[in-house]
């Protein structure tokens, strides 16, 4: 019964932090950064991905076309990390991980709840669809529950990547400082996850209540007591050989200082990669965006990277038909229009939401917008001046 109730509190907590539903207080539980059974080994049928393991990924169609606004090479955080986890008293009977994969170039991920995520037969189906949609990314919820290693692995022998993500202050941080041991409590599921396998953790609410109550808090103290938690969080990612990723308003890519105390130029200093929450339906009161998903999702990614030239921009897109009818679009569209707005912005890739991990439209737009890159890729190719041939 106490788990029932658990987990409906945990979706309701999941739907209101992507659709700017204000949780209650009441709600918001320091506990959700405990990792239950972190060990916890589920078996799998590998036979039946032996198909999926076996097909070698497409090179990302958006990067086969000539990019109008690429970043140097040189400013970019694209090394790789190789898996050098020092190991503590706490997993000394954990074998370690030695399978590795590169970060994607272009991102193109989904959002994976941890319910599907700790399913085999779930996984297995999702990944199944992944490699055939070319998707090479999943972002994984490690809370409650650390997800099975086997399913990591899993996943990486699939060629996707897998990110954990944690929520580090569900609604937002309430009170002025965080509670004694609640940021060191945030390291260790970090540790967690990449004992698990995982080769980045993304941070998400890592920012202060959208509140009156919390507004009346300097800025500039904010932006302290923020920069404090990402520079911890910076030194275990580096300790553990792992990527470090945050989640952000998608208007504070418009703001440059917003009072919940996210400001993508502080971020960036610590974190690899920023990925704004650019959900049309979220620009609250603001007709126009909401009906139109292509500008303001370019928009958006245009702004960030304009203002974070060292670090990777990776839009999280609406995968939900919330909201949508103003556009008059279908979902599949408005997923698509999404996709078209990050190529054509420059952006380094996407992770499309669902909370009920419900692709079903967003593969429909991924066929019509590879099959429409694919396209251009043909017409560029075609003997003439502005041919690929011809300036070689």
């Amino acid at each position: 019964m106490g788990r029932s109730i658990l987990c409906a509190i945990t979706a309701i907590c999941l739907y209101g932090s992507m659709t700017c539903v204000h949780i209650p207080y009441s709600f918001r539980k320091a506990s959700l950064l405990n990792v239950n059974s972190p060990y916890l080994i589920s078996s799998y049928n590998e036979d039946s991905l032996e198909n999926s393991f076996n097909k070698v990924p497409e090179p990302s169609l958006q990067k086969s076309l000539v990019s109008t606004q690429e970043k140097s090479s040189e400013n970019i955080k694209l090394e790789k990390r190789n898996v050098n986890i020092n190991v503590n008293q706490n997993f000394d009977n954990i074998k370690m991980d030695i399978y590795n994969i590169p970060i994607p170039e272009f991102v193109r991920g989904l959002y994976l709840s941890n319910h599907t995520a700790a399913s085999p037969a779930a996984l297995v189906r999702f990944i199944e669809k992944a490699k055939q949609a070319n998707i090479n990314t999943f972002v994984i919820d490690v809370q409650n529950e650390m997800i099975p290693r086997e399913h990591v692995e899993m996943i990486k022998k699939a060629g996707i990547f897998p990110i954990a993500r944690i929520v580090v202050f569900l609604g937002g941080l309430r009170t002025k400082t965080p509670a004694e041991g609640y940021i060191e409590n945030l390291l260790d599921v970090m540790d967690a996850a990449a004992h698990q396998g995982f080769m980045e953790v993304q941070l998400d609410y890592i920012r202060y209540a959208d509140s009156a109550e919390m507004e009346k808090l300097p800025l500039n103290f904010k932006y302290r007591i923020i920069n404090q938690i990402l520079k911890k969080t910076q030194e275990k990612a580096n300790s553990l050989s792992i990527f470090l990723s945050a989640d952000l308003f998608g208007r504070v890519t418009l703001n440059e200082d917003d009072h919940i105390g996210q400001k993508l130029e502080n971020f960036s200093e610590y974190i690899d990669t920023i990925y704004p929450m650019l959900y049309p339906s979220h620009y609250t009161n603001d007709e126009y965006r909401i009906a139109h998903p292509y500008e303001t999702v370019k928009e958006g990614v245009q702004k960030s990277l304009q203002r974070c030239k060292k670090t990777r921009i990776v839009a999280y897109i609406q995968g939900f038909s919330w909201k949508i009818e103003t556009s008059g679009k279908n979902l599949s569209s408005y997923v698509k229009a999404q996709m078209e707005a990050v190529d054509d912005a420059g952006g380094d890739g996407w992770v499309i939401w669902n909370a009920r991990n419900d692709y079903t439209d967003s593969f429909n737009a991924l066929i019509e917008h590879d099959r429409k890159a694919r396209k251009k890729i043909s017409e560029f190719n075609k003997p003439g001046e502005n041919s690929l041939n011809s300036t070689l």
